[in-house]
């Protein structure tokens, strides 16, 4: 499993804490709803209990997540380790993608099977986490490259991967430690934000929508 970055703590990063959840929650659903108790009463598969159906597909969703990863992670080393000689990087890209005949040649990641503000997360949050990250190679050494938290995927960094390395650790680490599910870690991170902005007496970050209906925060 990759090695999670060490940071040197500063004044600025020991202000980062939990706060009391003051926002109110918008993705999360709540157990005592009786809305959502006939929601999940009324779920049903066919040949299987409802236990072993939800189990299954929790574990297919983590399958999948670590597939996508390593994906993202290979297109992302490999359009960010290519040079053209004379040109920049990003011609680099754009004649390699010319030759493998991809059907939109600025960006290798487009052509994978996930959404586009996924790829770019990876692309731009995974060398924060990821130690070393164009020195090794993720077909040599997947290991290294392996997403350093056991108890959330790499989904969990989607929403904050153009935040500082220090509160990317500081919200990944507090995801994983208390198992949260992606809807109640959404409702984390919005709190968290409203709270930052609200201590500091300025708007610091905003939550910026994507179409897909997660949001990213963004540094203002």
């Amino acid at each position: 499993m990759g090695k999670r970055v060490i940071t040197k703590k500063s004044l600025k990063e020991e202000a980062l804490k939990n706060y009391p959840r003051v926002f109110e929650k918008v993705y999360s659903p709540n157990a005592a709803d009786p809305k959502w108790n006939k929601e999940l009463d009324s779920l049903y598969f066919n040949g299987l209990n409802k236990d072993k159906g939800i189990e299954l597909a929790k574990k297919l969703a983590k399958e999948t997540e670590e597939v996508q990863w390593m994906l993202a992670i290979k297109a992302s080393w490999l359009s960010q380790n290519v040079k053209a000689k004379n040109h920049s990087r990003m011609m680099g890209a754009h004649v390699l993608n010319k030759t493998v005949e991809t059907r939109t040649p600025n960006s290798l990641r487009r052509g994978l099977p996930f959404s586009r503000l996924y790829s770019t997360a990876i692309s731009q949050g995974a060398k924060k986490i990821i130690p070393d990250f164009l020195n090794k190679n993720p077909w040599e050494e997947p290991e290294h490259f392996e997403f350093p938290y056991k108890n959330i995927s790499s989904t969990f960094l989607v929403p904050i991967y153009s935040l500082s390395v220090s509160i990317i650790e500081f919200l990944l680490e507090r995801a994983d430690k208390s198992k949260m599910t992606f809807a109640e870690y959404l409702d984390f991170v919005a709190n968290f934000v409203f709270c930052y902005n609200n201590e500091r007496e300025k708007d610091a970050y905003v939550l910026f929508l994507d179409s897909s209906g997660i949001f990213t925060v963004r540094k203002i």
